[in-house]
């Protein structure tokens, strides 16, 4: 798509610098991982776990009993950037269902730690919309439209924003047990 044309091209052809100046790259993992994700969508047309089964061959994971919601995960190394893939993934989700007509993608999120500490350091990231104001993730010219509302785990705030990103822990999704203290 025009969305995923112009993204790609800012992230991975254009040049970036850091805040003091030094040159800016994505890791080749983030850029395979995020070409994959718009790969399967866009060209594979991967929207369920039917879709996915003709790419089990080549390691893809799939959770048999899930078949109503397009899930796709990619495994990377600590220390890879996972946290900047799921960046470049959210932004290219926002842009698309912005601006392709019949775009089935989202605009809000949901991102469960899978426990406190790395709760808190997705915090620092998403937290206030740092890494979207700080990394090049978003085209200059795109600025003004991307409207996303982060929430962090108890934050009452209503969303009146085009998309939301709600950040969490694992633990909070369970009830707690009969008796237990809160």
């Amino acid at each position: 798509s025009a969305t995923s044309n112009r993204l790609l091209t800012y992230w991975f052809d254009d040049e970036h610098r850091t805040e003091s100046g030094f040159p800016f790259r994505f890791y080749f993992c983030q850029r395979e991982s995020i070409e994959t994700l718009i790969y399967l969508n866009e060209i594979e047309g991967v929207r369920s776990f039917r879709d996915l089964l003709d790419f089990a061959e080549h390691g893809v994971i799939v959770q048999p009993g899930e078949t109503k919601r397009q899930r796709l995960a990619f495994k990377m190394a600590t220390g890879s950037g996972k946290t900047m893939a799921m960046s470049l993934a959210i932004v290219w989700s926002y842009f698309h269902a912005l601006r392709e007509p019949g775009s089935t993608l989202a605009s809000s999120f949901l991102v469960i730690a899978p426990n406190v500490i790395v709760f808190e350091r997705l915090k620092t990231d998403f937290g206030d919309g740092a890494t979207f104001r700080r990394d090049p993730l978003i085209p200059p010219e795109w600025q003004e439209d991307f409207e996303l509302t982060v929430l962090l785990q108890d934050d009452p705030a209503p969303v009146t924003t085009k998309g939301a990103l709600y950040l969490t822990n694992v633990q909070r999704l369970y009830e707690p047990k009969a008796g237990a203290a809160e």
